[in-house]
């Protein structure tokens, strides 16, 4: 299992969870800084991933963010 699914399945809920309110007032958008969190922990953890200044961040936050929300997607109907 790669640590980007772990990361997601153990990690993000308590990330979301602590950041509720915040989500709740800027009306999701913090989800970006949840996806920014997320990518950071991952450059930290593994050597072989190396995000190298904030437009890669950015473009790989919203891959990031476009795929969660295709996966998630047939859940929402």
């Amino acid at each position: 299992m790669s640590v980007l699914t772990l990361i997601n399945l153990f990690l993000r809920p308590i990330i979301k969870l602590f950041l509720a309110p915040l989500i709740i007032i800027t009306l999701g958008l913090a989800s970006i800084l949840i996806n920014v969190l997320t990518l950071l922990l991952l450059d930290y953890l593994l050597t072989s991933v190396t995000i190298s200044g904030l437009l890669p961040l950015l473009y790989s936050t919203l891959i990031l963010g476009i795929v969660n929300l295709i996966i998630h997607l047939p859940k929402k109907t």
